[in-house]
């Protein structure tokens, strides 16, 4: 039996939800408005009791940091906890795509109809939340059980749980540094073959993948060239000139990136005006390289075969004449590594560093390392690295145990991310799994999973024909157990300037041996190979065709920008738009978002290609943009971790906000951090978003826009307040100074929906929605809220915005609560983009906070918005939005505040 500790808290704070089971007790924390700022508390609690048991079911709204659930019964005072395990929230059904919050059952075959039930929240960063007791109703014939999950039975996904290995050193090498971006300019404005990387190894891309895609395929071979980071690497060909045939390719070494935005390495392939790199033998020179600035072709040569085949009689030969260094290596250090990354801990407040990582160690688990070719009797010191990431308010403590022999243990501080190395003997590991147990040793602890890396001695032998290893540059080694002779060998010590190796082949012991010979240089750096069959490649991850660009130039000019996917580029609504606008007196320009990426991060998908190019754009084009529509959805999950697909499509900045280990701390979207170039909150450029997925989402918002007349909107406003109940902010007061900044006679005809007035908070809800129906110029919502909904009832919520029928009566949503305007969760839109893609209605824009803060900073900016809107002149939405930004000094409430909606568009 476990001793259950009562959570004081507040559940009318301002961006908390309030449960709807009347019997929930509450205490109270004191009047610190961030005290305890919720975001998941379950509501509509239902029990049921039956001859064989109990059965609890709930309901939550949209989880962030959402860890699962404990139940607790109450026999008679003595309380037990129920389920053998947590429950697993939110953060454990990160893939689950959801119309609106979570659903959850626990059947209970000990409980009786005279039991009490309470229900513990386990969240990430913060205090756990106990919610009862609630009693049972008789059933005598319950629905269909669906038992919910335990955290033990929530496996990591296997698209994100895999093992990576290489050469020691291999996972830390950091990454190359680009050349100048004046060469990435240079190449960005060629048409070109854009060549997405995501593993290291060996690729091919062939004639016809390239035509595919789009590429000029007519030139000589002699002059492509290939560059990746603006810097040129060596390539090898089918053939060494003329024109490319229908069975020809092109052979190079690829890197992948690991990024927390990307894991795909761009590489450009190019029609040159001179003559590429080619992989030179080990011990011959490259050529220089050439400038990647695009110049006339030179002349096609006629064709001149140099297939694989040949060149590889030719290394044969020359092998024969390889001579292996009597100072022969026997072993090399080797690492395997298990990353994951599929839980979300959103209240992570880390800086740039992405918040995604792997199981939770709240009961112990195992991780297997496989090892191949363990060198036995080895003096070299093997070594386990292990990464973990704190989740709790307190101090973490973790006992690691390897092959169920306890090697150390991790302690660090709440929060925190630990790594630490672990020296082991070669002979505590053993050939093939390797089992790491991780054991918290601190009841309520909670720890994440990052990485376990195993460093070992290995012997030179083959797994699958293929090897990658380190030689000293005074040593030889024999690599055994291939299965064919014909075999390519690679130094890549320095991957983008690989080189073949020559090298003896005999028949070894277990199939067939090369042997490396020395380097005949003296150096203190081992060299990085790559053996493997000649035939053997790898194919990339896309091809695709890169469209001239030439962003970077002074030229350039625009009022207004619209940066969008190139899914939507071609939009009948979009081109209606642009049209509009410049009837206005605006120029337009529209842009590709890889464009952006090609020139401002080397091809690479990351906002800070975003924020470079606009600071670029802003101080040295001619006419510099003073307004900026983004067209595409953003993710906090830009490498899809959690399974939920690819939306990151133009991709906003991701903020820390609040204090570390606070209820307010949130990494969280803000799109005006794209522009805001000197860090006070405020964007240098009016920033709107359209956050759409697809083509038809994109041309419904699109066509709301281009329709909206002011004409056809009724001038009044609804406003809609919570009740205030203990908290310290009176929402009714603050929607009345709002009311009278209105016009006069839209403040004779505002309809005010204040949930305290409302005789039931379902009644609320259709006052709400008939309102909204009946058509209207704003609607202003001050209270509590989530992603989904309004207060926790709740009162409103995004199925209910997309049923909206208020045809072409669209208003404005101005929002004074939290996350509303939380449009990153890859499975759930927030209710500002639910109002915006609404087939039948909804709204034109909405001004909405993708965080959580306080009232007070969100009314002094409420006003000045109404101030502005509804001054002597129009202005445009961006304008006032922007402005209104300067009425207060919360830095949060500044960069959290997101208009989705057209930044230049006008509702009166």
């Amino acid at each position: 039996m476990r001793r259950i500790a009562i959570v004081a808290l507040i559940f009318a704070l301002f961006c908390s939800l309030a449960p709807v089971t009347s019997s929930i007790s509450v205490r109270a924390q004191g009047s610190d408005p961030y005290a305890s700022i919720g975001l998941a508390h379950a509501a509509d609690v239902r029990v049921a009791a039956s001859p064989s048991g109990v059965l609890i079911e709930w309901r939550t709204s949209f989880e962030l940091d959402n860890l699962g659930f404990n139940i607790y019964r109450d026999d008679n005072g003595a309380q037990i906890l129920v389920n053998p395990s947590i429950i697993a929230g939110s953060v454990l059904r990160q893939g689950t795509p959801l119309d609106s919050g979570y659903e959850y059952q626990w059947f209970d075959a000990g409980g009786t109809g005279y039991s009490r039930y309470y229900l513990e929240e386990i969240r990430l960063n913060e205090r756990n939340i106990l919610l009862g007791p609630f009693t049972s109703i008789w059933s005598v014939n319950l629905p269909k059980i669906r038992q919910a999950k335990l955290i033990t039975e929530v496996a990591a996904p296997a698209n994100v749980s895999a093992e990576a290995e290489g050469p020691a050193g291999v996972f830390d090498r950091a990454a190359p540094t680009p050349a100048n971006i004046q060469d990435q300019w240079a190449i960005a404005a060629q048409p070109g073959l854009k060549i997405g990387i995501k593993q290291n190894g060996w690729y091919r891309v062939t004639q016809s993948e390239m035509a595919a895609a789009g590429f000029d395929v007519s030139g000589d071979v002699r002059n492509l060239r290939l560059f990746v980071d603006a810097r040129e690497v060596p390539i090898e060909g089918s053939r060494s000139s003329g024109q490319l045939g229908a069975a020809d390719f092109i052979e190079f070494y690829g890197v992948g990136l690991d990024t927390p935005t990307t894991d795909t390495h761009v590489y450009y392939l190019i029609n040159g005006s001179q003559p590429g790199l080619r992989i030179p033998v080990f011990g011959e020179l490259h050529t220089e390289a050439g400038s990647p600035t695009a110049a006339p072709p030179a002349a096609i040569m006629p064709v001149r075969s140099s297939s694989n085949e040949n060149r590889h009689a030719n290394l044969i030969r020359k092998r024969n004449h390889a001579i292996a260094s009597p100072n022969s290596a026997g072993g090399f250090l080797y690492e395997v590594q298990r990353k994951e990354r599929f839980l979300y801990f959103s209240s992570l407040l880390n800086g740039a560093a992405e918040n995604f990582f792997g199981d939770v160690i709240a009961a112990p688990i195992t991780k297997t390392l496989n090892v191949n070719g363990l060198q036995t009797g080895s003096q070299a010191t093997a070594q386990l690295r292990i990464g973990l990431q704190g989740a709790s308010n307190q101090t973490h403590a973790v006992n690691i145990l390897l092959n169920d022999v306890m090697i150390g243990s991790l302690t660090f501080e709440p929060l925190a991310y630990s790594e630490q190395t672990f020296n082991i003997a070669p002979s505590q590991l053993r050939e093939g799994g390797n089992d790491i147990k991780f054991v918290k040793t601190s009841v309520g602890d909670l720890v994440l999973f990052s990485y376990a890396r195993l460093t070992f001695p290995r012997i030179y032998r083959v797994e699958n024909d293929t090897l990658s290893f380190t030689l000293r540059s005074t040593q030889s080694a024999t690599i055994d157990g291939f299965t064919t002779t014909n075999l390519r060998v690679l130094d890549i010590s320095d991957p983008n300037a690989p080189q073949e190796v020559h090298t003896i082949v005999s028949t070894g012991g277990s199939g067939y041996a090369i042997t490396v010979p020395s380097s005949g240089a003296k150096s203190k750096v081992a060299r990085t190979l790559l053996a493997q069959p000649a035939e053997s490649f790898l194919h990339p991850a896309s091809i695709s065709f890169n469209q001239p660009s030439a962003l970077n130039q002074s030229n350039n000019a625009a009022d207004l920008l619209i940066i969008s996917h190139r899914n939507f580029m071609s939009l009948p609504n979009l081109a209606a738009l642009v049209s509009q606008r410049q009837s206005q007196g605006f120029t337009v320009r529209i842009l590709d978002i890889e464009d952006v990426f090609d020139e401002f991060s080397y091809g690479s998908h990351t906002p800070q290609a975003l924020i470079d190019f606009l600071s670029r754009a802003r101080s040295t084009w001619t006419k510099a943009p003073s307004y900026l529509l983004l067209l595409g959805d953003a993710s906090y999950d830009p490498r899809n971790y959690s399974g939920a697909g690819n939306s990151d499509l133009v991709p906003t900045k991701l903020i820390d906000i609040g204090g570390p280990g606070t209820s307010s701390a949130l990494e969280t979207a803000s799109d005006d951090a794209l522009a805001d170039f000197d860090s006070d909150g405020i964007p240098e450029i009016a920033i709107g978003r359209l956050p759409v997925r697809t083509a038809a989402e994109a041309n419904l918002v699109l066509s709301k826009i281009v329709n909206f007349s002011p004409a056809n909107v009724p001038q009044t406003a609804v406003m809609v307040a919570d009740t205030q109940g203990s908290y310290y902010w009176n929402f009714e007061a603050s929607n009345e100074q709002l009311i009278n900044l209105l016009p006069a006679n839209m403040q004779s005809n505002a309809q005010r929906v204040y949930r305290r007035l409302e005789p039931s908070d379902s009644a609320t809800r259709a006052d709400i929605i008939n309102k909204f129906n009946q058509g209207t110029a704003l609607v202003n919502y001050s209270g509590h809220g989530n992603v989904d909904v309004w207060t926790g009832a709740p009162i409103f919520n995004n199925s209910d915005a997309m049923a909206l029928t208020n045809g072409n009566h669209l208003p404005l949503v101005v929002v004074m609560d939290c996350l509303n305007g939380y449009f990153v969760a890859p499975n759930l839109d927030c209710i500002g983009e639910s109002l915006l893609k609404a087939p039948n209605g909804g709204s034109v824009a909405s001004f909405v906070s993708s965080g959580l803060t306080i009232p007070d900073g969100q009314h002094a900016m409420g006003q000045r918005l109404f101030q502005l809107l509804y001054g002597s002149q129009p202005i445009m939405l961006g304008d006032a939005t922007r402005q209104a930004k300067l009425a207060t000094t919360d830095l949060d409430v500044r960069r959290t505040w997101i208009l989705l909606g057209d930044p230049t568009l006008k509702i009166r």
